[in-house]
């Protein structure tokens, strides 16, 4: 008689390549905020960046366990993020600043999207 293996890891689908590397991402965005509250620490006390550190690290976590929340989560953020950032560079022009500080968290949102939106992170999730 044949006994069924409980074996967690075969019902639990794969992680494809394109979810590692946007965790990987939302875990940097997390360590980024980290050291910007850490840094303003002195000068002034900023809620918003532990919270974002919090959040970047909990999608982060959510993405690696393909959990939904975090895709849906992860793809709105990248949505809000890349399209005000659109908007700034609209309306303040192209700057130094902005030219190597928003652009590139443009095209990174950007890139976020089109990788949440790809037919294989979309079974894994199962949206």
């Amino acid at each position: 008689m044949a006994v069924p293996s409980n074996d967690a890891k075969s019902t639990k689908p794969a992680v494809p390549s394109e979810v590692k590397i946007i965790a990987g991402i939302e875990a940097f965005s997390g360590l980024v905020y980290l050291v910007g509250f850490l840094a303003l620490l002195s000068i002034t006390f900023s809620p918003i960046l532990i919270f974002l550190s919090f959040l970047s690290f909990a999608i982060a976590y959510g993405l690696w366990h393909i959990q939904k929340w975090a895709w849906l989560l992860s793809l709105i953020l990248s949505i809000f993020g890349a399209g005000s950032g659109i908007f700034v560079l609209a309306f303040t022009g192209a700057s130094e600043s902005s030219l190597f500080g928003g652009v590139p968290m443009i095209i990174l949102d950007l890139i976020v999207v089109v990788m949440l939106l790809s037919k294989d992170v979309r079974r894994a999730f199962r949206v």
